[in-house]
């Protein structure tokens, strides 16, 4: 059998199950590990730019396109927005830092003056690249020695013990993760329901609407919490309530409806961090209002 496994690889440490990315839904992992596998490998020079190990120059609609999926035939692209906002999360956790790519400046129009710069792109940093796809810093205390002799002689070790063993169902050990007893799960469904009333109550206070459906409000901001997080929450209403104050209480929206669940209807996703400053520089038709 041939060995050989064309276009490369690269290595991802386990510790990334106790990372906070693991808990975010599954887009965020897969924009990372793509992230991680199509960064450089080694330094090289492309369009002119010279780009080191752990860089990687893409654009938004590469990134759509490559984490893509398929579902009942169809081809489903993740949005503008859903990329964005990975991008930032990562940045904001010093996995990757980003920035826009441009042109080199040209003088453009009658102005003379005028300089304009074209985008062409976006340059990702994989944070501690080097340090993580350094197959030696996975060695552990037995240092120096090759990985083989650390586990894999282990395992074969494992394997001649077991099948030693007469004709018998060894029994399975009991699952001690996190999250498998059900007093773990109510625990967990007790702690999302506070959060949940601390948002409500919080929104009410901040916004002070004229109608609210305090339980459908609640069932939206629990579906909510197990993808985003209860402080970027928090931040959206604080963003709404610098465009809805001067406004009549009967129309600031209901909570029910500014944490909606119908698509086009999620209303608190333009001001989420990172969103606002685009929904700022929009017009009221655009807003929604």
């Amino acid at each position: 059998m041939d060995k050989y496994i064309p276009e490369g690889g690269f290595t991802i440490a386990r510790k990334i199950f106790d990372s906070g990315i693991w808990s975010k839904p599954p887009l965020y992992f897969k924009v990372w590990v793509w992230i991680i596998g199509s960064a450089n490998h080694s330094d090289r020079t492309k369009g002119g730019y010279k780009y080191k190990r752990g860089e990687l120059v893409t654009s938004y609609d590469e990134i759509i396109k490559a984490n893509a999926h398929f579902y009942n035939r169809r081809h489903i692209f993740p949005t503008m927005k859903q990329i964005r906002i990975i991008l930032e999360w990562l940045q904001k956790k010093g996995m990757i830092a980003a920035k826009p790519l441009k042109s080199e400046l040209e003088r453009t129009g009658a102005d003379t003056t005028a300089d304009t710069r074209a985008y062409i792109g976006l340059k990702i940093i994989v944070i501690n690249y080097n340090t993580y796809q350094d197959i030696k810093n996975y060695w552990g205390r037995h240092h120096g020695r090759d990985l083989n002799e650390q586990g894999h002689n282990n395992n074969k070790l494992n394997k001649e013990k077991t099948s030693t063993v007469p004709q018998k169902k060894l029994k399975k050990p009991k699952s001690n993760k996190p999250g498998t007893s059900k007093k773990r799960k109510s625990e967990a469904k007790t702690q999302n329901r506070a959060a949940a009333t601390k948002i409500y109550e919080f929104y009410i206070k901040e916004i002070s609407p004229g109608s609210k459906d305090k339980r459908r409000a609640h069932v939206n901001i629990e579906k909510y919490l197990k993808s985003y997080d209860p402080n970027d929450l928090i931040t959206a209403i604080k963003n709404y309530k610098t465009v809805s104050k001067n406004k009549d209480p009967e129309y600031r929206k209901d909570p029910a409806n500014f944490f909606g669940t119908k698509k086009g209807n999620e209303f608190f996703m333009n001001y989420l961090p990172g969103e606002f400053k685009a929904v700022q520089n929009r017009s009221p038709l655009e807003h929604g209002w």
